[in-house]
């Protein structure tokens, strides 16, 4: 604010980090996510701050979305699979970009929205964690899917049968048992609440 050519006042606006921010930043480290990047368009002043705020050291700052689609495609190049969180317009391109976008649905724009491969309903930044919490279980589940029950159940069945110890039916009621259990343990993730 001016009054003829003095300055009398001054009006700073600037971001408000979120309250879970901090706390979702440790606990994606505790997951072992070590890498954290922020991108973001603002200075660096702002971008210092708020990463200061929430502990992130890799800021970078003034980012156009070119500039931000080429920093995934170099942190992919660095460390591989990457996942990119936005929900600006900007961000749009670069969600696209990195192996896994995440967009928070209800402050993300149609854009990012829309260039995201993962939509978090809320815009609590806690859900990252429980994301990647459950993706970890989902895996888990899927490999010992394909190696206990697809593969180890079936071969063992297959040996049984080639031995002669049970008919051909018994063998094929037994191949849908398999797969009767494949669906039974992936139901498990809703059954123990980690869905």
């Amino acid at each position: 604010v001016a009054r003829e050519d003095t300055l009398i006042g001054a009006a700073i606006v600037s971001d408000t980090v979120r309250p879970e921010a901090a706390a979702t930043i440790q606990q994606l480290a505790a997951l072992g996510i070590t890498r954290l990047v922020m991108l973001t368009g603002d200075n660096a002043a702002a971008a210092a701050a708020v990463g200061a705020a929430v502990g992130i050291e890799d800021r970078r700052s003034d980012l156009l979305p070119d500039d931000k689609v080429a920093a995934v495609r170099s942190i992919q190049a660095e460390d591989g699979p990457t996942a990119m969180v936005g929900d600006g317009i900007n961000d749009a391109p670069s969600l696209a970009t990195a192996d896994i976008g995440i967009v928070m649905g209800d402050i993300g724009s149609d854009a990012a929205i829309a260039s995201a491969d993962v939509v978090l309903v809320g815009d609590d930044l806690a859900k990252l964690v429980r994301a990647a919490t459950f993706s970890r279980h989902v895996l888990r589940r899927i490999w010992q899917n394909i190696f206990v029950f697809a593969l180890g159940f079936n071969a063992l069945a297959v040996i049984v049968a080639s031995m002669g110890w049970i008919s051909p039916v018994i063998a094929a009621c037994l191949h849908q048992v398999s797969s009767l259990i494949v669906v039974t343990n992936s139901l498990r993730l809703l059954v123990d609440g980690q869905a």
